[in-house]
């Protein structure tokens, strides 16, 4: 599902336009520049019926929007909303039963070297989905 989710979120041109490649999980890149996307499994669980595991799974991600301005903020947090917000489909090995947006917050003025600033938008997403095998 991260291979995927990621990829989805490259194939949007105007996610892709404003942030390049700089879409990755925690940890992928020791640094990354601004604006960027950083990517967070938070929590994650399965489905079960009577007679065992459904196959369905279900992911929290935190995606974390990172740039220089509050106004880039704004941008592409929307643009990841429309994108993500309701979706359903399949990539790849993942079929997506569901995204879903659980909470949003942002925050601004957080001090990086050189005396720059750095605003971040935090949304979590439910993500349903299931394996394509």
């Amino acid at each position: 599902m991260q291979r995927e989710f990621r990829a989805l979120l490259r194939a949007d041109a105007v996610i892709s336009a404003a942030v390049g490649g700089r879409i990755d999980w925690t940890g992928a890149a020791q640094e990354v520049g601004e604006p960027s996307i950083r990517l967070h499994l938070v929590s994650g669980g399965r489905s079960y019926h009577s007679t065992g595991p459904a196959g369905l799974f279900q992911d929290r991600v935190q995606l974390d929007i990172w740039t220089l301005d509050a106004e880039s903020r704004a941008e592409i947090g929307w643009a990841v909303e429309a994108l993500l917000s309701g979706f359903r489909g399949d990539r790849g090995a993942t079929a997506f039963r569901g995204v879903f947006i659980d909470f949003i917050r942002e925050t601004g003025g957080e001090m990086k070297e050189g005396g720059a600033y750095l605003y971040r938008r935090q949304i979590d997403f439910m993500i349903n989905w299931k394996r394509i095998v």
